[in-house]
């Protein structure tokens, strides 16, 4: 879902969609819930999974593996980015006083649009 969903957006890091992705976002995000069977993550206590921040996700029933019974997700939400580029504040997106998400996380100038070959453009792997 990540590939179909990172075109959607305006700029591979950015939190904005525009012009004819505004029409495209909601047409894919359909699409997919459609078509897309779900994947469980299961883990233990103390595993970390990291997901695309593009990928189209959904809150679950987290259950004890000792007791079958359902309990609390303690989640943190985080956004990594390298170090060395110019951040922005856009008031309107993010960050600013209105989004806790953006209180670690920053807009780039040197961010680009997203295209279908650059997805994982600043990860730490090729």
């Amino acid at each position: 879902s990540h590939r179909r969903m990172h075109l959607s957006w305006d700029r591979v890091s950015g939190s904005t969609i525009s012009g004819e992705r505004v029409e495209m976002y909601p047409r894919e995000r359909d699409h997919l819930l459609r078509e897309t069977g779900p994947v469980e993550f299961t883990g233990t206590a103390g595993d970390v999974i990291w997901w695309h921040p593009r990928l189209i996700h959904s809150a679950g029933v987290n259950y004890s593996a000792e007791t079958d019974t359902p309990m609390v997700r303690i989640l943190t939400p985080i956004d990594y980015q390298r170090a060395g580029e110019t951040y922005v504040d856009d008031l309107q997106y993010g960050p600013g006083p209105k989004y806790q998400w953006w209180v670690e996380t920053r807009n780039v100038l040197e961010d680009v649009p997203s295209t279908p070959e650059n997805l994982w453009r600043g990860w730490g792997f090729n």
